[in-house]
Formats: C-alpha cells, sequence, structure tokens
C-alpha cells in the first residue's frame, strides 16, 4: 500500500532523503557522514545509473 502511494505519487518523499550521491560516489560520499555526523547517514540515497 505504501509503495503504491509513492509510486502514484501521493506521497513526495524527496525532502526526507538527504543527502544523495551517485553510486559511483557512494563510498567518498558516505565518508563525512558514517565519521562526523553519523545520524544523517540514516536518510542517505543512493542514484543509480543515469537516474537524477
Amino acid at each position: 500500500m505504501v509503495w503504491d502511494m509513492l509510486m502514484s505519487g501521493y506521497l513526495d518523499c524527496s525532502e526526507i532523503i538527504d543527502p544523495v550521491v551517485k553510486f559511483e560516489d557512494s563510498a567518498e560520499g558516505i565518508c563525512p557522514y558514517m565519521d562526523k555526523e553519523q545520524e544523517k547517514s540514516i536518510k542517505m540515497g543512493v542514484i543509480f545509473g543515469g537516474e537524477e
């Protein structure tokens, strides 16, 4: 049910997932959060392929 709400656009979680990094940059992208601000890595998103 929640997946359907997300896919239909009823729920917008774009402001919840932050930071968002490209897959190829994910190892370096997560380092600042894991080292200094662990609480921010919980909501980290990863972009795969050509998605923006």
